[in-house]
């Protein structure tokens, strides 16, 4: 279920950066502010499904069965982990595909914590969700604020923090750095 959510979130959010640009090459004018802030809300949606999730379902101990690498023209297209649990003496068996931009290293004989539907312990949530939490939670802000600007609405704080940052590039990479760091603290404690 949740490889079907990225895929179809892959293809709307495809859809609306291809829009705007065939209709501006068509001679006519993008009103498109709506659909980049639909993207953002179903971004928003499928976030919040994840970590409603990983705060309500049980963590099991499980391994790594087995991992098939999908390659086209010499590149990694996808690699699919298969992942084998056990929750109230019954065996589970479940896969994870993940997209090349998402693929984490996952090692073979090593536990690893799964997250599992307590109702129905076949449904596993599966382990690259922090990787696609961060592509949700990265890219909603970016297609929202575009999406409100192409509506006609300026955030004046955030252009005088954009003019700051290029003033003063140093700074802003210094502040961006210890950011970055405080949120990876926070991600490794999820």
């Amino acid at each position: 279920m949740d490889n079907l959510l990225l895929a179809l979130y892959a293809v709307v959010t495809f859809t609306v950066m291809l829009l705007p640009s065939l209709e501006l090459l068509g001679g006519g004018s993008a009103g498109t502010g709506g659909l980049y802030l639909a993207d953002g809300a179903l971004a928003l949606v499928l976030a919040a499904t994840i970590l409603w999730r990983r705060l309500r379902w049980e963590p099991v101990g499980g391994w790594l069965v087995d991992e098939r690498v999908e390659t086209r023209e010499m590149r990694v297209v996808s690699t699919t982990y298969y992942w084998c649990w056990t929750l109230g003496g019954r065996e589970y068996e479940g896969g994870d595909l993940m997209p090349a931009l998402l693929c984490a290293p996952m090692s073979r004989g090593r536990a690893h914590t799964l997250w599992v539907d307590p109702g129905d312990p076949s449904r596993l949530l599966p382990p690259s969700w922090r990787e696609r939490l961060a592509v949700y939670l990265l890219w909603a802000p970016v297609v929202l604020s575009v999406g409100l600007g192409n509506l006609g609405w300026r955030w004046e704080p955030g252009m005088r923090l954009l003019s700051l940052m290029v003033s003063h590039p140093l700074e802003s990479v210094l502040v961006l750095g210890t950011t970055a760091a405080c949120v990876e603290l926070w991600w490794s404690r999820l």
